[in-house]
């Protein structure tokens, strides 16, 4: 209700802080886009890659071809990562969280897979894993598959092009990792959660 005495300022963060029941005198101005700052409506970043065809045995790192996701209306949020001979590379600082999923079959015997993630903040020179997964294949005289996830927080601060990330397939000697052109069988996940911290 307006009073007669004045307008309040737009609404933002550092209005909010100081109105008290004392200068609540005037009219509250329209909400609106232009008063509503600093307030997104989810996540500024998100890419999905899919590995594009069956591969068998040990990738260390998966250098076979990606594709991002692009059937059943998929698509990225943002501007997304590159991809080039196994290397994903950041345009976009901020945290995200990246999610490895690989899928797998065989005929026999073999030990547990291993599935990795491995990220560089030099732009590449060196490497260091941050994320292990063990889809294991069970013992069998028929064909068996498995699938497995492991993940990661990664702080992309600075250059954003510094900050790679690459994967791994090990222990595989007799098992094929599993790709598709038009579905997601071992894929990677990027999401942006917030800010660089």
């Amino acid at each position: 209700r307006s009073t007669g005495i004045g307008s309040l300022p737009a609404i933002s963060g550092a209005n909010l802080t100081s109105l008290t029941a004392g200068n609540l005198t005037g009219t509250l101005p329209a909400i609106n886009g232009a008063n509503l700052t600093g307030i997104s409506s989810g996540l500024s970043e998100v890419d999905m890659w899919r590995l594009v065809a069956d591969f068998t045995q040990d990738a260390q790192p998966i250098t076979q071809s990606f594709e991002r996701c692009d059937t059943d209306n998929h698509e990225k949020i943002g501007t997304g990562l590159s991809f080039s001979s196994g290397v994903w590379t950041f345009a976009v600082t901020g945290l995200y969280k990246i999610t490895f999923n690989s899928q797998h079959r065989r005929n026999g015997e073999n030990p547990s897979l291993e599935q990795v993630i491995q990220i560089s903040t030099d732009g590449g020179s060196n490497w260091s894993t941050t994320a292990k997964g063990y889809p294991t294949l069970q013992e069998y005289t028929s064909t068996v598959y498995s699938s497995g996830s492991c993940h990661c927080l990664l702080n992309v601060t600075g250059t954003a092009s510094n900050f790679k990330v690459r994967l791994f397939i090990s222990n595989a000697s007799d098992a094929y990792t599993n790709g598709s052109t038009s579905q997601n069988r071992t894929y990677i996940l990027f999401e942006r959660l917030g800010d660089a911290q």
